[in-house]
């Protein structure tokens, strides 16, 4: 009768903790290479009073609508004006950017809290 190895049992359980181990690793280096979401900062709340409001008019306007409600504009009403010329409903741009510094549209950024 043939011996048994008594060691290929070890030789197994060194190879899956091996395996493991470089699956771990791998996972984790995969995690460093993943851009993070930046965490949202509000915009300065004086930045945000400071802001100009006009009447909407469809014909010098190239928006029709919020693009954070999505609601259309209505003739004569009341619009926020952000710096980089994008249009938003008083309220809506308000809340927006309690939570963000950022313009819904184009990302300009607006000053945050010093």
């Amino acid at each position: 009768m043939q011996e048994k190895p008594k060691n290929i049992s070890v030789n197994i359980v060194v190879e899956f903790v091996h395996t493991v181990l470089c699956d771990v690793q791998a996972f984790n280096e995969s995690f460093m290479d993943e851009e993070v979401d930046p965490i949202l900062v509000p915009a300065a709340p004086s930045y945000v009073e400071a802001l100009k409001t006009k009447q909407y008019d469809k014909e010098n306007s190239k928006e029709e609508s919020c693009s954070v409600c999505y609601q259309e504009f209505l003739m004569a009403e009341d619009v926020t004006l952000m710096p980089c010329s994008h249009i938003f409903h008083n309220n809506c741009i308000g809340r927006w950017l309690e939570m963000t510094n950022t313009c819904p549209m184009c990302r300009f950024t607006m000053p945050t809290f010093v």
